[in-house]
């Protein structure tokens, strides 16, 4: 989907909203910290992703700023509860055409 393999001869290419505007870090969405994840001994590392076909020759569909998201417990007494066993990614879009790409 990224662009490293054809089908039947047609390639497709599809960017990882991650490489383009991701919060630093390496955007670990499966990641040990969480008490669900941390019970498979499992390496962190990041298991969802937004691919996105975008940006088009006006810039529409520029992934601007991508962060992972739901990764914070909730306290309910004594008890930590994560919302999952994996974090969410979240990405902002370009809608509106532009000249140039934002800097």
């Amino acid at each position: 989907m990224t662009g490293l393999a054809t089908v039947e001869g047609e390639g497709v290419y599809f960017a990882d909203a991650w490489r383009y505007g991701g919060d630093m870090g390496p955007g670990y969405t499966y990641d040990r910290r969480n008490g669900y994840a941390a019970l498979t001994r499992e390496l962190s590392r990041r298991i969802d992703y937004i691919l996105i076909r975008g940006p088009d020759r006006r810039f529409r569909g520029e992934p601007l700023k991508t962060r992972v998201v739901f990764n914070q417990p909730k306290q309910f007494g004594d008890q930590e509860v994560w919302p999952s066993d994996h974090f969410g990614v979240m990405t902002e879009v370009a809608a509106e055409p532009r000249e140039q790409p934002f800097a």
